[in-house]
């Protein structure tokens, strides 16, 4: 039987292929065995013809994904406060920008990032901006190793392929190659007056 429970959950779920597609869903059962029984009983009556495919459920959106994102990093980093700390105020940024709050996570691709990436470059600096992207990885591994989004591996990586928010630019935006240049002061050492020098 392919009971499993998701982390952070005390119930039990079941997943299993039936005619190439798969069937996923959530007993409420924290009983192991009573959990096993239901998923027999669901492939029965799939067997009789009694249920159809139970319908994919849909991927959350970022916004309602930040709960339970925010929940496993403050598990999994309970003794590092300053690390729970910076990635919910880089997930709050993430969430200012509504076009990616309110897009599911399959749905996040490279054109959302990039207008993202746009938009906050107006605001801050390019390596803040890398730091919130990071973060938006990060989320998004989570969601598919929850498989809230299986489809969320793509975007993870999507944003892994697009380029850093700083390379090659300044903080004020001009290409590295035309920044101006400092002048190079000339260094004159200091010499010793000679015994015929004249002192003003």
């Amino acid at each position: 039987m392919a009971v499993y429970r998701q982390k952070e959950s005390k119930f039990w779920w079941y997943k299993f292929t039936w005619n190439g597609e798969r069937v996923r869903a959530s007993t409420k059962q924290t009983n192991r065995r009573v959990a096993e029984q239901m998923e027999a009983a669901h492939k029965t009556a799939l067997a009789k013809g009694e249920l159809g495919i139970v319908q994919k459920e849909p991927a959350p959106t970022l916004n309602r994904f930040s709960g339970r994102f925010m929940e496993a990093v403050s598990v999994r980093c309970a003794e590092k406060p300053r690390t729970i700390g910076f990635y919910r105020e880089k997930l709050t940024r993430l969430l200012e920008f509504p076009a990616l709050a309110s897009a599911t996570l399959d749905a996040i691709d490279e054109a959302l990032i990039e207008k993202y990436v746009q938009e906050r470059r107006k605001q801050v600096a390019p390596a803040t901006v890398n730091r919130q992207l990071a973060t938006l990885r990060r989320a998004l591994r989570l969601a598919h190793d929850f498989e809230d989004s299986p489809a969320a591996g793509g975007a993870d990586a999507r944003i892994r392929a697009q380029p850093r928010a700083g390379t090659g630019i300044s903080e004020r935006g001009a290409p590295a190659s035309q920044r101006p240049r400092a002048p190079h002061a000339r260094h004159r050492p200091a010499g010793r007056r000679g015994a015929g020098a004249k002192v003003a």
